[in-house]
């Protein structure tokens, strides 16, 4: 009988029950001129260390910023099309300190060597909430969008680009992908598995009011 390809298919922890102590890391079976690993779940049947951050119904965190279609990423397809993009979330309350066990997790699991700066999961900000980077793929990343009725699920960069992102809400899953080193930096790369999104209010904007004539 031949072997099973299919893809294994996971279950997301609820952020609260991801068991972080038995978290460990994985060299990559190719060789790579990057050094990185895998973070994964030891003695557990769910190896894939996916978290949901907003298991609980009406709870969604806040997109800060939109993203820019000139500088989405250096991640291309052959017609110049991005296949991915950076969201950053803001996270306060029990995903903060959830994100803060994660991050020091898995810096003492990479042990970085002396004169390696950690770059910390979370952006801490005095008198705000703290924030957080999500690699989104366009062909990888489950995206749906909420548009108040019904979700509307897509791929591909046509489908996001024209989605107001800044202040909108978000349903987030995701997996913490890889840990690396480069010139002397390390830290942890996360990855959306699942995002929900629905637009935010809009800011108002004014009309130009400025012509040539009225100079």
């Amino acid at each position: 009988m031949a072997a099973d390809k299919r893809p294994r298919i996971f279950e997301a922890y609820a952020f609260q029950d991801l068991p972080i102590e038995k978290l460990t890391l994985k060299k990559p079976n190719l060789v790579t001129k990057s050094v990185f690993y895998i973070p994964e779940l030891k003695d557990s049947v769910r190896t894939a260390p996916f978290v949901n951050l907003t298991p609980t119904k009406g709870q969604w965190l806040r997109v800060c910023f939109d993203v820019d279609p000139d500088h989405v990423s250096t991640l291309t397809d052959d017609k110049g099309i991005p296949q991915c993009f950076k969201l950053i979330f803001d996270v306060d309350g029990e995903q903060e300190m959830f994100m803060n066990d994660l991050d020091k997790k898995l810096r003492e699991l990479f042990a970085p060597k002396e004169g390696v700066d950690w770059f910390p999961l979370l952006l801490e900000r005095a008198e705000h909430a703290s924030s957080f980077g999500l690699k989104v793929s366009t062909r990888n990343t489950c995206i749906k969008i909420h548009d108040g009725t019904k979700l509307i699920e897509g791929k591909g960069w046509d489908f996001i680009k024209d989605f107001p992102f800044q202040n909108a809400k978000a349903k987030v899953a995701f997996a913490p992908a890889r840990v690396w080193e480069k010139n002397g930096k390390a830290g942890v790369a996360l990855e959306a598995t699942m995002l929900v999104l629905q637009a935010g209010e809009f800011r108002a904007k004014m009309e130009d009011c400025f012509g040539l004539e009225d100079l």
